[in-house]
């Protein structure tokens, strides 16, 4: 198996707008397609907005998180 390092760091957020599941979905990152690599490492990070305040950016970032966490089984 070769071994993938990806910083593809919008996944969290086009999962959470798409409604789709981390384990098998229609975008470039799943865990099911990284299941052909060994060791997979994966860093993501949240966007927001610029258009959001602060808090309106925390809250969304707060949604997207309890998103993904319920949808990783």
């Amino acid at each position: 198996m070769l071994p993938l390092f990806d910083l593809h760091c919008d996944t969290f957020l086009e999962l959470y707008k798409s409604k789709q599941d981390i384990n098998n979905n229609s975008l470039h990152i799943s865990l099911k397609k990284a299941s052909a690599f060994s060791p997979y490492i994966q860093v993501c990070a949240i966007w927001s907005d610029y258009h959001l305040s602060n808090n309106e950016a925390y809250d969304a970032c707060l949604r997207i998180i309890e998103y993904i966490k319920t949808n990783i089984k």
